[in-house]
């Protein structure tokens, strides 16, 4: 979260079929019938092709999230923050590295640590690609995986959250700022690489956020000049720091601006979910444009650019006392309440993804001559 002066004062089914060489006839006979079934499972699936994408109104139980979201455990967490903050060596570029620090000046440091990202990323199965930019002298880059959607792939949710971290010296563990949003950004590309959607979801991965956003303000601004269809962006910074009841806030829009209503019911699926998953979590949304929601993190970049977007972060009325210094370390988030968050984060962009049906393979169909 960024704690610049000058911004703080702003306050499927697939209908699988094996086309084998078994002769023209029987290719004719085999692909009505999956062209049927595929129509069929689109609808049995509450998917169609021709629909427009627009936020569920409502959120039902579905096994598959259920399912994913049961794979996040604390030790998991726990043991990729500890690597992203430099309590353990990772493994980049072939050889180990400790990060320990992700400042977007320090050059080295913010290019292992992105290096690092982008290596998790590709290792999931997804496409990477950094996404470079300049801001002052310095050359920087975001990193972003994709999975594309199967139905309406040019429609895009965003789960993001920034990589850079503060104070500016050498030693920046940065666990709750933002490690904590980071990592949980990698476990949904890690949980969700292997499942099907109707939408594209990407993973975003920000740096230069504690300079003024400068990373994810480049890239909405790539995004809107390739008028990019973003449907939604879920944006976690801080998401690890409690010490009393687990409330996290939802900042949404308000008003009548570009993208607040949207905006405002990004925040309700993710309260949405919780209580559907039965997550330990007390969702409080609050509609403001004043600080954090206007430029206190990178949502902001987008909802500029008159994307929807929302803030997910830990309560502000709890905030961690160790912001932007050496002491912002693992041993002093609530590790349930992280993971309790994170599965949130994943069920949200699951659900907003659209998850296809479970696929089904059709039976062998030979007609003889």
């Amino acid at each position: 979260m960024t704690g610049d002066p000058d911004w703080k004062t702003l306050l499927e089914t697939d209908a699988h079929v094996r086309f084998v060489a078994v002769g023209e006839h029987r290719l004719r006979a085999i692909l009505p019938i999956s062209l049927a079934s595929l129509a069929l499972l689109l609808v049995l699936g509450g998917v169609t092709a021709a629909a427009p994408a627009d936020l569920p109104q409502t959120i039902a139980f579905d096994q598959t999230v259920a399912a994913i979201i049961s794979q996040v455990t604390t030790p998991t967490l726990e043991y990729e923050l500890a690597g992203l903050t430099g309590e353990r060596p990772v493994t980049v570029a072939g050889s180990l590295y400790t990060i320990t620090t992700r400042y977007s000046r320090q050059t080295e440091a913010i290019s292992m640590a992105t290096r690092y990202a982008y290596e998790q990323l590709a290792g999931y199965g997804l496409a990477v690609t950094y996404h470079d930019y300049s801001w002052s002298s310095y050359l920087l880059r975001n990193v972003v995986a994709e999975k594309p959607g199967l139905v309406d792939p040019d429609e895009v949710y965003l789960i993001t959250a920034h990589v850079d971290d503060l104070p500016q010296g050498p030693l920046a563990p940065g666990a709750d700022d933002n490690g904590s949003g980071s990592v949980a950004v990698l476990m949904a590309a890690r949980l969700l690489a292997s499942h099907d959607f109707a939408h594209t979801i990407r993973f975003v991965l920000f740096t230069g956020e504690e300079q003024g956003l400068r990373g994810s303000a480049a890239y909405a601004a790539d995004c809107a000049a390739r008028e990019e269809n973003i449907e939604g962006v879920v944006n976690l910074d801080m998401i690890a720091y409690n010490t009393g009841e687990p409330v996290f806030d939802a900042y949404a829009r308000s008003g009548t601006y570009a993208g607040a209503p949207e905006s405002r019911r990004l925040a309700d699926v993710f309260s949405d979910v919780v209580g559907i998953y039965d997550l330990g979590l007390v969702p409080h949304r609050i509609d403001a444009d004043t600080y954090p929601l206007r430029s206190g993190s990178d949502q902001w970049s987008f909802l500029d650019q008159g994307y929807p977007a929302f803030l997910a972060i830990e309560d502000m009325d709890d905030f961690t006392p160790y912001y932007h210094s050496v002491s912002d370390t693992l041993a002093t988030l609530d590790l349930d309440y992280y993971g309790d968050f994170t599965r949130a984060a994943i069920a949200t962009i699951a659900h907003l993804g659209r998850p296809m049906p479970v696929r089904v393979y059709l039976p062998w169909i030979v007609h003889e001559r």
